[in-house]
């Protein structure tokens, strides 16, 4: 009977020590929440193995991105871009002279002590602008974006006045007697006078794409698109002069006179381009290519005037480089490229708004510019305030022509894009 005893008592103590054990075991299978171990952890974590929970990570990492990709790509966007650029310099020939009073043909080119005061190039130096550009999803990876992006106006160019000394010219070449010669805005004893020389350009430009995208990787993305393109160039070129005539036929008169000469360019065409972009933690760099080929309608008009305060009042619609040979309006359409590349790194300031800044160049390949529309071959006999006026019209100088030449601009890019 002992020995029965001593037997159950073990039973009992072997089965207390599989219940308790098998306690243990139950509480160790439930969840304990931590403060550092995500929500998503379930209770088999610890039968998976260190790699496998590295994979199970990683793959609800990557699920967690192609979500976030997913929502980015339904989005609509924002661009608002603040544009500094530089321009092509607008070609002319020398406007304002001067030179010594002793000399026959003061402020003629050639001379020996001619000095040139305006001539090469017009400079519009650094120009301000803004780009918008507004894009709507259309799907999953299509979308529409619409840009529109201007420099604004930029008058320049010199201011001369003078009593009568130094001599201010103006220098032509003289077809008739096949010489070099110059037309006297002031000149000691004879006339004061001075010369505003003014240069005015204003560009403009839209355009509207369907686009592609493609996200063969995580970080990178792919955006191809094709659609339409316009650009707009409007220059001006206006050269006034005024003069008081203190000896000579038209002593005690006040004489003035106009050139003006205006261009105007508009482009339309297609368009195709690509655009990669790179994602790095909260930096994104964006590469854009596209060219644009169509046509582009180029208009000239040239106009000029003279008024003298004579009784009554002399008024021909005739100035100095813009005679009646080559006055009027003129236009023709020609074939034109407009390649355009452009880089920008960008910082995610939130999931919405990024920051960004850029550089950006444009190439046009045919354009017009007034500065280089300026014949300076001159018959003077049809020049209001030459003293041969009226006499033989040939040669019939200066030449109405469409001079033709590219342009391009480039500069810096300062932005922000909303995504909302």
């Amino acid at each position: 009977m002992k020995a029965v005893m001593v037997f159950y008592r073990r039973c009992f103590w072997l089965l207390l020590a599989l219940l308790v054990s098998q306690s243990g075991s139950a509480s160790a299978e439930e969840p304990v929440e931590l403060p550092n171990k995500p929500a998503h952890e379930s209770s088999h974590d610890s039968l998976v193995p260190p790699w496998g929970r590295d994979l199970d990570e990683e793959h609800g990492e990557a699920a967690h991105h192609e979500e976030h990709g997913e929502a980015e790509k339904h989005r609509w966007r924002f661009l608002g871009e603040y544009l500094l650029m530089f321009t092509k310099n607008d070609r002319i020939p020398a406007l304002l002279t001067t030179g010594p009073t002793a000399d026959a043909r003061p402020g003629a080119i050639g001379r020996e002590f001619t000095r040139v005061l305006y001539s090469d190039a017009i400079d519009f130096e650094e120009r301000h602008g803004g780009r918008f550009t507004l894009e709507m999803p259309l799907g999953e990876d299509w979308s529409l974006a619409a840009n529109y992006f201007l420099l604004g106006a930029r008058d320049v160019g010199p201011k001369r006045t003078s009593p009568g000394s130094p001599v201010l010219a103006r220098p032509f070449f003289d077809v008739v007697n096949n010489r070099e010669d110059s037309f006297l805005v002031s000149f000691p004893g004879v006339a004061s006078g001075s010369i505003r020389i003014v240069a005015d350009s204003f560009l403009q430009g839209a355009e509207l794409n369907l686009q592609r995208r493609y996200q063969p990787h995580e970080h990178r993305r792919v955006v191809l698109f094709a659609g339409l393109r316009y650009l707009d160039l409007d220059e001006e070129l206006n050269i006034t002069e005024t003069s008081f005539v203190v000896s000579g036929p038209l002593a005690g008169r006040r004489v003035g006179v106009l050139d003006g000469f205006e261009t105007d360019n508009d482009f339309f065409g297609g368009q195709v381009g690509a655009a990669y972009e790179l994602d790095y933690k909260r930096f994104t760099f964006n590469v854009t290519s596209k060219v644009a080929l169509g046509n582009v309608h180029e208009t000239v008009a040239v106009r000029g005037r003279t008024v003298i305060d004579t009784t009554p009042v002399t008024d021909v619609p005739a100035g100095l480089f813009a005679l009646s040979t080559n006055s009027g309006r003129f236009s023709r359409d020609r074939f034109a490229v407009v390649p355009e590349v452009s880089a920008k790194l960008g910082l995610h300031v939130s999931d919405r708004l990024m920051i960004f800044g850029g550089y950006s160049y444009i190439y046009w390949s045919n354009v017009v510019r007034p500065g280089e529309q300026i014949d300076r071959n001159l018959n003077p006999n049809l020049i209001p305030t030459s003293a041969t006026f009226g006499g033989p019209a040939v040669p019939r100088q200066p030449a109405a022509s469409f001079q033709t030449s590219d342009y391009w601009l480039q500069g810096m890019i300062f932005g922000f894009e909303l995504r909302y």
